[in-house]
């Protein structure tokens, strides 16, 4: 079934990142770069095949995508494809593109849930539901490994992570294990509660550090995509200091 491509500008990366996720959530066939993308991947290729394989334009439209020439060249290759776009606005006091401005919207700049509500409806009027991806639970059930992740602080901290999962309908708990390459540290976090449906995994483990005499309290998020033995990750942290998200592949056991 042909996906639909999420365009956006990178300043609204985090609402394009949760509207993918809660689209999913809800059964849509979403294409995110954030989240199909993987680290070493000439990501020109990957966006454009993309765009060549969806059937469906979905574009959010604030005041930094409609002064992007990439998002304003992806609505234009859509348009000249005779793919559907789609315009959700993220962004008070802008205008529509010339090109798809008889192309009616959906306004996300009042409350979120009825917008993201119409959303759902709209796209399921473009394409019928996706099927779950791994509708056994033990698909998922089990290890899971990335290996030769890179500390983006320290790049000679080389580590893997270790994934267990177990599932039941559509929870999820287990335990992150990571290790260094070079031995020099072993720490295994548990979490419970996380989600897993229509192949979309979603959790987070809490942690701790001491910075100066002040304990600070923190939390990882991972947000995730199933592609059979293939688990595509994105890491973001909470962490008062400036913490980069993580893109990464776990490969089952």
């Amino acid at each position: 079934m042909k996906k639909t491509f999420l365009s956006y500008s990178r300043t609204d990366a985090a609402f394009a990142l949760k509207l993918a996720n809660d689209l999913q959530q809800a059964g849509a066939n979403i294409w995110i770069d954030q989240l199909h993308i993987r680290p070493g991947e000439p990501w020109d290729e990957e966006i454009e095949n993309a765009l060549a394989e969806a059937g469906c334009l979905l574009v959010i439209l604030s005041p930094s995508s409609v002064a992007s020439d990439n998002v304003l060249n992806e609505i234009n290759f859509a348009l000249e494809e005779k793919k559907q776009v789609l315009p959700v606005i993220a962004g008070s006091v802008i205008r529509k593109p010339f090109n798809i401005r008889r192309l009616q919207h959906i306004d996300f700049t009042g409350p979120y849930p009825p917008a993201l509500e119409k959303l759902i409806a709209a796209l399921s009027l473009l394409t019928p539901p996706v099927q779950e991806a791994l509708p056994m639970k033990e698909d998922l059930d089990g290890r899971w490994v990335a290996a030769g992740l890179v500390n983006p602080f320290d790049k000679n901290d080389i580590f893997n992570l270790d994934f267990q999962f177990e599932t039941m309908g559509h929870i999820v708990w287990g335990t992150v294990r990571k290790t260094a390459v070079n031995n020099r540290y072993d720490l295994t976090k548990g979490f419970s509660e996380g989600t897993y449906k229509d192949g979309v995994i979603s959790f987070h483990t809490a942690g701790q550090s001491l910075v100066g005499n002040q304990t600070i309290h923190f939390k990882d998020s991972y947000h995730g995509m199933t592609e059979g033995r293939e688990l595509k990750f994105i890491m973001q942290s909470d962490r008062p200091w400036t913490f980069p998200a993580q893109k990464f592949v776990a490969k089952r056991a």
